[in-house]
């Protein structure tokens, strides 16, 4: 099973980064001062979080694969290690955030309140699944593969 990627969140951060940094350039007409360059540096960091929270996962035989920025990283687990594995509910609606800009270009509730999975597994690490970049449907086929896993340990 593979997930597919929800890119409304990377989009935003990529949209938003390229927003600051085309009028710089053309109003500097690329002669950038200090300040210019670490504007642009900052903007091109926004930008590359936002490729980075392209993730994917995949369950294949019992592994749990997470890959970011692209697939370019990848990040496996063994879900027969489970140690635990913890779900929780994060609100940031407008009453805790008002500032969430995101508003704006989604009226979907799920960016607002939504769910975080983090898997704790013997020597490889851990693993947060977040609601907001896999689709909704995707998220719970994982969660209930993850609870089946640990179900099936004990």
């Amino acid at each position: 099973m593979k997930t597919r990627s929800d890119t409304t969140i990377p989009t935003f951060f990529i949209l938003f980064g390229l927003l600051f940094i085309i009028p710089t350039l053309i109003l500097s007409k690329f002669n950038l001062t200090t300040f210019g360059i670490c504007w642009i540096g900052l903007w091109m960091l926004i930008i590359l979080i936002g490729l980075w929270k392209i993730e994917t996962f995949e369950i294949s035989e019992n592994q749990l694969t997470k890959t970011n920025l692209l697939g370019i990283f990848k990040q496996t687990v063994n879900l027969e290690n489970i140690i635990s594995y913890e779900k929780k509910v994060i609100n940031t609606d407008f009453s805790k955030n008002p500032l969430n800009i995101i508003r704006c270009f989604s009226n979907d509730n799920r960016y607002f309140i939504f769910r975080k999975i983090t898997i704790l597994t013997e020597g490889s690490g851990k693993i947060i699944i977040d609601e907001r970049t896999v689709y909704k449907e995707d998220f719970d086929k994982l969660y209930v593969k993850v609870k089946g896993s640990k179900k099936n340990r004990k």
